[in-house]
């Protein structure tokens, strides 16, 4: 099995700060932010330290996305979203950050409640 190499995931998919990506997100955009989006979801509540992602066939390296990283990710994909006016998909988008949250908060309660001990 090959490795692939990676590139930081702005470097696909960041199409507000890096014109040149328009026309890549124009037209696989809503594949590429809804697919990015579960699975950062997923990943995010696997403990997943990174995820790494092909976006395109031909594209000479798959995406990474740290652990840090996977609520801006998330934002992105809704903008997108929005942008499109597809409100649906915000809504799920939303509901997963929801769900990471969640978790998150779960973990500060458990954090704090062991400091105590």
């Amino acid at each position: 099995m090959a490795a692939i190499s990676t590139v930081h995931w702005s470097k696909y998919l960041d199409w507000e700060n890096k014109p040149h990506l328009k026309r890549f997100v124009e037209s696989r955009g809503n594949d590429v932010f809804w697919q990015v989006a579960i699975h950062s979801k997923k990943a995010y509540l696997s403990d997943k330290k990174s995820l790494n992602m092909i976006v395109h066939e031909n594209a000479p390296a798959a995406i990474r996305i740290e652990f840090d990283e996977y609520f801006d990710v998330l934002r992105l994909c809704m903008k997108w979203f929005l942008s499109k006016e597809d409100y649906e998909k915000c809504h799920k988008i939303q509901t997963f950050i929801n769900q990471m949250l969640s978790k998150k908060n779960k973990i500060t309660k458990k954090e704090k409640v062991v400091n105590l001990i």
